[in-house]
């Protein structure tokens, strides 16, 4: 790059039948104070994502090659175009986002102060509190889900913490040195979708790049669009990769008491999650009895297989990464009549409630 010329930054967002949180995302771009960018959209669903784009948005590039492909393989996609165009590097945006005037450019400047950095995240802010941060990064424990996400819709306290080295960040926004993606390879496409960032980044980590969490750097998200239940007609099953992918990652880069750490975590997650659920119908019950003076116990008892199966999508992607393989049939949902939407809440939680509420995240609930 010749001295005192700006990096070429591409930014690129996977799209999967998301276009009118697309299109908001879009519109915040335009706001961005950095110029030297190209902007890419790689559309893999089936809505009018793409009519709409060569509407309203002429400046941006269009890349379709498929349906459905997945997040990895839709990236991947992406990745190879900017980096035959020289690309310096890749600011990787979900579609359910927004971003502010600076992001780009302070997540630049932290690249630019270390040439040993491979991936800077940003701030993940709850769109619909922005109070809340929807998560900060990502910590590999060994937990039923792998991973924890630090800041996981918690209060956004102004710490002004400077840039530190974290086990991931959450791809949702970040920005990756493409001289890193053309040394360590790109996405992994066999996760498909999910922790897809993490293998990721422990794959520069083993060649000695840095991760690294810059906490003045934001964005807005809105969360779990693609996964999302209201207003769609088919989404990813999130749980399947959740419970595949994590064995994926320990098959790779996990020592034998971690790997016995993450077999022991997932059972007692899914033992402890039938038995919530369990519970939380015996409440309900209870609650009808006393209500309506009649006894519902069948109704409860013919719950209980409902129950114990709620997670057999789960098991079967342990079942999957254990072996390594992956079942088509439990790729996507399909859901004939989408629920009613229904707002957002995030309560304000003392620290005690923040305690159960962690644990249940911990859990996968």
């Amino acid at each position: 790059m010749p001295k005192g010329q700006s990096p070429k930054i591409a930014v690129q967002i996977p799209a999967w039948n998301q276009a009118e949180e697309l299109a908001d995302c879009l519109n915040s771009l335009k706001e961005v104070q950095y110029r030297n960018l190209e902007v890419v959209v790689v559309n893999n669903g089936e809505d009018n994502t793409s009519e709409i784009i060569k509407r309203d948005f002429k400046w941006v590039t269009l890349i379709e090659e498929g349906v459905d492909l997945g997040f990895c393989r839709a990236n991947n996609i992406g990745f190879r175009y900017s980096l035959k165009k020289k690309v310096d590097y890749i600011f990787l945006l979900n579609g359910d986002t927004k971003v502010f005037p600076d992001t780009i450019s302070t997540l630049l400047q932290v690249m630019r102060s270390d040439s040993s950095i491979a991936i800077a995240g940003a701030k993940n802010i709850l769109m619909e509190n922005p109070y809340y941060t929807w998560g900060k990064y990502g910590e590999v424990k060994w937990s039923p889900m792998l991973v924890t996400t630090a800041g996981r819709y918690e209060p956004d306290w102004k710490q002004n913490e400077p840039p530190k080295d974290v086990d991931w960040v959450i791809c949702n926004g970040c920005l990756i040195r493409c001289k890193v993606l053309e040394e360590i390879g790109l996405f992994d496409e066999n996760y498909w979708m999910a922790d897809e960032d993490v293998e990721w980044s422990f794959r520069a980590k083993a060649k000695g790049y840095r991760t690294v969490y810059v906490d003045e750097a934001a964005i807005l998200h809105k969360g779990s669009s693609s996964t999302n239940l209201v207003s769609k007609k088919k989404v990813f099953s999130y749980g399947y990769f959740l419970g595949r992918n994590p064995f994926l990652f320990a098959k790779k880069y996990g020592k034998k008491h971690q790997i016995a750490k993450l077999y022991l975590n997932v059972c007692f997650g899914i033992l402890f999650r039938v038995l919530y659920y369990l519970c939380k119908n015996t409440t309900s019950m209870m609650i009808d009895i006393y209500r309506s003076n009649r006894r519902i116990i069948g109704a409860y008892v013919r719950s209980i297989y409902p129950t114990l199966t709620s997670q057999k999508t789960f098991i079967r992607g342990v079942k999957d990464g254990i072996k390594g393989t992956i079942s088509p049939e439990f790729i996507y949902i399909e859901i004939p009549q989408p629920p009613a939407s229904k707002p957002v809440e995030v309560p304000l939680r003392t620290f005690k409630q923040g305690r159960k509420v962690k644990f249940l995240r911990w859990l996968g609930m």
